[in-house]
């Protein structure tokens, strides 16, 4: 169950690389418009814990909480506090906009906050790292122009263009004949808002940009239906004396989540596990 002091330590973190935004969360707290459910609508059921944000709960992954710690939590009040600011921007705009297309415009806006966020805080994370592969020569400077073009120049996952550009492309079918296609995870703006909105076990947006920090983002692939992420797997090569072994380290899809329905399928494809093994 998260406690405040979790909050406490995730908004302490956010201070130290965003003090606007830090101060902001801060206030939040301790004015109670940031807390924990009580203890009677504290269900630990399903895949996730919640805190609260403005009165509306927030999920984090149990998984990810348990392995590391804060950090989904960091990442979960970096959305709705983007959001806010897109919120009172909208409102000092005074736009005329239907609200189910105002409520998604907010909460993509909250996601690419966050993942701009995560990227500055990659970004910090490589240049301190001198004697990794990473730490720099020309595979930090291609790194970091990689990571800012991130934000700079969104792109949008389009599986033609992937199909042309990755060496890795397998396509088949997930459910009763639904196209589906497996192919190196392709790092963009709008692949890594889709990691954060679909909050599944293991696969967060800091988890993919530690992986690129440490030179090992071909390892990590994706199941893509309709140009929307389904399923997700990591695997780990390794050499032994005659023969080199693939190994899977996770793997996660949105048929195994309480909140499939985020990917725009409700109920999730069947199957997407097995054509992530398939791919392979």
């Amino acid at each position: 169950m998260i406690k405040r002091e979790h909050i406490k330590g995730a908004i302490d973190a956010i201070a130290g690389r965003d003090p606007a935004a830090g101060y902001s969360l801060d206030e939040m707290l301790g004015a109670g418009a940031i807390d924990v459910p009580s203890r009677q609508d504290s269900s630990s059921g399903g895949n996730h814990f919640y805190f609260l944000f403005a009165g509306r709960k927030v999920p984090v992954n149990k998984f990810v909480f348990f392995n590391e710690g804060i950090a989904p939590i960091e990442q979960a009040l970096m959305v709705k506090y983007g959001e806010l600011i897109q919120k009172e921007a909208l409102q000092r705009n005074k736009r005329s906009i239907e609200y189910r297309e105002m409520s998604r415009e907010i909460h993509l806006e909250g996601l690419r906050f966050m993942v701009c966020h995560e990227i500055d805080y990659a970004i910090k994370r490589a240049g301190e790292r001198p004697r990794s592969p990473v730490g720099s020569g020309p595979h930090f400077t291609t790194l970091i122009s990689s990571l800012e073009s991130i934000k700079h120049e969104p792109q949008v996952l389009n599986t033609s263009r992937l199909r042309a550009d990755s060496p890795v492309w397998y396509q088949g079918t997930v459910d009763t004949g639904t196209d589906a296609c497996f192919t190196r995870f392709p790092f963009c703006m709008e692949s890594l808002m889709q990691v954060a909105d679909l909050n599944l076990e293991f696969f967060h947006v800091r988890f993919f940009l530690n992986y690129m920090i440490r030179g090992l983002e071909k390892n990590l692939f994706v199941c893509l239906v309709d140009q929307k992420i389904v399923g997700l797997i990591s695997i780990a090569l390794k050499n032994g004396f005659f023969y080199r072994e693939i190994q899977i380290k996770y793997i996660a899809t949105i048929s195994g989540s309480s909140d499939g329905a985020v990917s725009g399928y409700y109920p999730a494809p069947k199957g997407i596990g097995t054509f992530l093994i398939a791919g392979v």
